[in-house]
């Protein structure tokens, strides 16, 4: 039996998904996830009105009846290992959050599927996105 006879046109590589990674709200990895969902688990995390207050929020927002005080949060953002990826602590903080957890998931994929990135002889793809990209016009434009 050839590819074509199963559906696969000749000179196309098969690839295989052999390790996956996540970190959502409420979950640590994709396993904490699936239980979370399996549990009917609430990931989104509410906020007391001090709490907002200490955080920034004006008070005309907090005691706006529209106002929704709840927002999805990862845990344990701050605790990135700049070393580990070759950067320094300068590069990190100025890093945008989601590269640096990009990072983080890429390696924790690579070790889900068992592979050594530095062990390994062949080609290794990680895939990935994310949504819109406004940090550094936020958060670096005004840092030099």
């Amino acid at each position: 039996m050839t590819r074509a006879d199963v559906g696969e046109p000749d000179g196309v590589e098969p690839i295989a998904i052999i390790g996956m990674a996540a970190r959502l709200p409420g979950a640590r990895d994709v396993r904490q996830f699936w239980r979370n969902l399996a549990d009917g688990v609430e990931s989104v995390r509410w906020f007391s009105r001090d709490e907002q207050l200490a955080a920034g929020v004006p008070a005309h927002l907090v005691d706006d009846p529209n106002f929704v005080p709840a927002a999805p949060m990862l845990d344990d953002v701050e605790y990135f290992d700049a070393a580990f990826f070759g950067m320094t602590a300068r590069e990190a903080q100025l890093s945008d959050p989601q590269q640096r957890l990009f990072l983080e998931l890429s390696h924790t994929a690579l070790a889900d599927g068992g592979y050594d990135p530095a062990r390994y002889d062949g080609q290794i793809g990680v895939y990935g996105g994310m949504g819109n990209e406004d940090y550094r016009w936020r958060h670096l434009r005004a840092n030099a």
